[in-house]
């Protein structure tokens, strides 16, 4: 099992410079790779092509890019570019973020979810395999060549929480990503569905990685204060309620990852027999000084990475 770090905020701080120091810091620490989610902030790609500038190795993704503020001409653009950029170390990870959000903040529509998915990671697909595409869907038009001297294509992923983008992650992407979802949603509804929906397509196994909140201390009731309280509104969006209600709880704590060491190794344990890949793991500070919090996290994970190795 691969184990990645989730941020969108480094032990060196915020910022372009914070993140990027992030990428260089979790590359040192030799984890898997960092991922970036697009917030309200810095632009995750952007991120991602400054930081390929000052690492070599490390595989670093984005979790997620909502698909409806950017066409799919402009996001295989952007992708492509940030993967020469970083020698083939980048995945594209995408997703429909939240109605609230898209509504509200950007004034779109948020409704026919499941062909705009497919349509979307159709032309995605199309441009990464050859840098052309021509389509014409329901929702979206594209016909274009991306001329670019070299190329090497990029892992594409798709946030799916629910059956029906399950089924077009299976079918059009090389995995998914979750956040908040436990390991018995995982391994009961996630999982099954979307190698069901890859294998009907006769695509290869999907990977499955998973976004969580995670802290490693010995103060365990502390954390699970600082855990509900810190993530908290995400039981606002329906998509992680349902998740939560799946897993038959209503605490964010019960899906993080919380304890000492050897606590911390068993859980992720869990999450892998569950059918999680890889790990995208979201520190999360429990005191006042977070970024020795954060950094004494990332340490002791990062030992934990080289003991499943």
């Amino acid at each position: 099992m691969r184990i990645s770090v989730f941020i969108g905020e480094g032990p060196s701080g915020t910022g372009v410079n914070g993140l990027v120091d992030a990428a260089i810091k979790a590359e040192q620490l030799e984890f898997d790779g960092i991922w970036y989610p697009q917030l309200n902030n810095v632009d995750a790609l952007t991120v991602i092509g400054l930081a390929s500038n000052n690492t070599s190795k490390i595989q670093m993704g984005t979790a997620v890019i909502p698909i409806f503020t950017r066409h799919p001409l402009v996001m295989a653009q952007q992708a492509m570019t940030v993967q020469i950029a970083a020698s083939g170390r980048l995945s594209l990870g995408l997703g429909l973020s939240h109605k609230i959000i898209m509504q509200s903040s950007f004034g779109l529509k948020y409704e026919n979810l499941a062909q705009h998915a497919m349509e979307y990671l159709s032309i995605i697909n199309q441009l990464n395999e050859s840098s052309s595409v021509d389509f014409t869907g329901q929702f979206y038009r594209a016909e274009w060549t991306i001329a670019l001297p070299t190329f090497s294509k990029f892992p594409l992923f798709f946030a799916a929480l629910g059956p029906k983008m399950l089924d077009a992650s299976g079918k059009y992407a090389d995995g998914t990503i979750t956040w908040m979802a436990g390991p018995t949603v995982l391994e009961r509804d996630i999982v099954p569905k979307i190698t069901r929906s890859a294998q009907i397509s006769e695509r290869p196994s999907p990977k499955i990685l998973v976004g969580i909140p995670i802290a490693i201390t010995n103060d365990t009731e502390k954390a699970i204060e600082a855990v509900n309280k810190q993530f908290g509104f995400y039981k606002k969006f329906p998509s992680y309620k349902r998740l939560l209600d799946l897993e038959n709880t209503s605490c964010i704590s019960d899906v993080a990852i919380i304890g000492n060491k050897s606590e911390v190794k068993k859980k992720l344990e869990r999450y892998h027999t569950a059918g999680a890949t890889e790990i995208l793991a979201m520190a999360f500070p429990i005191g006042e000084d977070h970024n020795q919090e954060l950094d004494e996290t990332w340490n002791i994970l990062s030992e934990i990475v080289k003991e499943i190795n």
